[in-house]
């Protein structure tokens, strides 16, 4: 993508475009309902109509705005609301989105603190074909576990998937390169705070938009932020969370 002039050469490093998924149902019911929120959410919702509407608007942006040869990947959650994210993007680029199952939001796919597998590999090649599906979706799922994933756990795998994508800027196959990464509200945060070297509960905290995108170049192993939740692709403004509402 090419939404900046830069004085930085174009031909090094790796941009980092990390993407809020679109409007999920989840969303709606914790805007609406914030105290019975824990109650009524599901382990892993489909996109809201408006999110429908927020994907196809993201995607047709990127293609209008974007240099194609520029972006090598698209990375995504096997969370269904990014891989529906995703699958509007792959529509208008035509590249097939890559599943990494580091990238699924904070606490995982849970219901309150029971786990569930999510999607199944044969759901997911049926769904959305083409998309590049990991060894660790299995024919029971991908999150295989009983209880939900703590903050603190969050924690330490969003330093594993900064640490991974500051050596992919050292790369010599993504110089010049950028990666779109569809993810999960709380889960931005943590990453972002750790581009920042903020601890986990310090400050500043962030939060983000459904579909809103923010760029961090990384360059010599350091990243530069260029700028955070971009909105301007939608049509209608998002609706405002309340804090902690981050999913």
């Amino acid at each position: 993508m090419s939404f900046i002039t830069s004085k930085h050469n174009p031909a090094t490093g790796l941009k980092i475009y990390f993407i809020r998924h679109a409007e999920s149902l989840n969303n709606i019911r914790c805007h609406d309902d914030l105290q019975g929120y824990e109650h009524l959410r599901s382990h892993d919702p489909d996109l809201s109509p408006r999110g429908y509407e927020q994907a196809s608007q993201l995607a047709q942006f990127i293609r209008q705005h974007e240099q194609l040869g520029e972006v090598s990947e698209i990375h995504c959650s096997a969370m269904f609301r990014s891989l529906l994210t995703a699958q509007a993007l792959q529509k208008e680029l035509g590249i097939n989105p890559e599943i990494w199952l580091i990238y699924h939001e904070v606490k995982g796919c849970r219901e309150l603190n029971r786990g569930f597998p999510g999607m199944s590999r044969q759901e997911i090649t049926e769904r959305f074909p083409g998309f590049i599906i990991p060894d660790g979706v299995t024919d029971a799922g991908w999150f295989l576990r009983d209880d939900s994933e703590s903050e603190e756990e969050g924690w330490v795998r969003s330093k594993r998937v900064w640490d991974r994508l500051r050596h992919m800027g050292d790369e010599e196959k993504y110089q010049g390169k950028s990666i779109i990464i569809i993810t999960h509200g709380l889960f931005m945060d943590f990453l972002i705070g750790r581009v920042c070297n903020r601890e986990m509960k310090g400050e500043p905290r962030f939060v983000f938009f459904n579909t809103g995108y923010s760029l961090v170049w990384v360059k010599h192993h350091k990243p530069i932020v260029y700028f955070l939740d971009r909105i301007e692709h939608l049509a209608v403004m998002p609706l405002m969370y309340h804090e902690g509402e981050l999913e």
